[in-house]
């Protein structure tokens, strides 16, 4: 009979790095901004790419750019009056 539990040779299929990491990979991306994104993330969809592990912090690298572009068809005028 087979077990059901997960073969020693599976891997991770996602490409996560710490925020740090991600910055100096990325430097168009400051550390400050991506932190703001990371506290707001509920409200503005960026809970879909952290991964938190304990208390650590991890950016699923493919669903920042997937956030990064959606992201921009939801962009709303503010307008000051």
């Amino acid at each position: 009979m087979k077990n059901s539990t997960v073969q020693s040779d599976a891997k991770l299929s996602r490409r996560l790095c710490t925020v740090r990491e991600f910055c100096e990979q990325n430097p168009q991306f400051k550390e400050p901004t991506i932190r703001k994104a990371i506290f707001h993330a509920p409200a503005n969809g960026f809970d879909r790419v952290v991964v938190r592990f304990g208390r650590k912090v991890y950016l699923d690298v493919d669903a920042f750019q997937e956030w990064l572009l959606s992201s921009q068809g939801e962009r709303k005028e503010v307008h000051h009056g």
